[in-house]
């Protein structure tokens, strides 16, 4: 994977608060939703790689979904 780099996004307030106090790592959850977009356009089946749809929690939070 390459270097990261800071952008910004415009997210429904509501969403983004109810996400940040779920614990969701915004920017991870915004990068697996771009890969997957990314895998899909090109035609590759999520299937092979089932790990691309997690959804990582905050730093702090050892939990995944």
């Amino acid at each position: 994977m390459g270097k990261a780099r800071v952008t910004s996004i415009r997210v429904d307030e509501d969403v983004l608060r109810e996400a940040k106090e779920l614990g969701l790592n915004v920017s991870k959850v915004c990068e697996n939703a771009l890969k997957e977009a990314i895998r899909r356009l090109k035609g590759e089946n999520s299937k092979t790689n089932p790990n691309i749809l997690n959804f990582h929690m905050s730093k702090d939070s050892s939990s995944k979904f």
